[in-house]
């Protein structure tokens, strides 16, 4: 059965997709990824899937057919909580659906605001800077900077519940 994204739907045969890249992340310990694009009734189709490295991906944004809305990436052995980078690419495009290695699910990240407010995009920008940014540069690991890590996850998590619903999909 699809899954309603806002006014998208996201039919089976991209979850499966999604499912397929949840394993494959998981036995090569690496990120995948792709677009999803939106044909003129809100379907839902991936286009660009690209191969990353343990701890990221980059996808080359733009779709050949429809609409750009959104993104699917995994998580190599990490949750499906997204990144505040997740969460800013989610606002700006609309989705972002994270696999997760961990918990072997997917669950899609999407904009509670039916327009895009710049404004609210540089608040996103700005907790990433101050919180995200530091963790990433840090010859520190993040799970050792406890301070850090705390007061980020402490913001990731209320960035995500003001500016996106989540949506388990599997």
């Amino acid at each position: 059965m699809p899954t309603k994204l806002n006014s998208f739907i996201l039919p089976d045969n991209v979850v499966q997709k999604m499912k397929k890249n949840v394993d494959y992340s998981r036995f090569e310990n690496i990120e995948f990824g792709f677009n999803l694009c939106s044909d003129n009734q809100k379907v839902l189709h991936d286009e660009k899937p690209c191969l990353g490295n343990e701890c990221s991906v980059s996808i080359p944004k733009g779709c050949e057919k429809g609409e750009h809305v959104g993104l699917f990436h995994t998580h190599a052995n990490s949750s499906s909580k997204p990144s505040i980078l997740d969460i800013l690419n989610a606002y700006k495009l609309s989705i972002n659906c994270i696999g997760s290695t961990e918990e072997k699910g997917i669950k899609c990240y999407v904009r509670k605001d039916k327009t895009y407010k710049i404004e609210e995009r540089d608040n996103i920008i700005a907790a990433m800077t101050i919180y995200e940014s530091p963790l990433l540069s840090s010859n520190i690991p993040p799970e050792k900077d406890i301070e850090n890590y705390r007061r980020w996850t402490k913001v990731r998590k209320e960035l995500t519940q003001h500016y996106l619903n989540t949506v388990d999909v599997i």
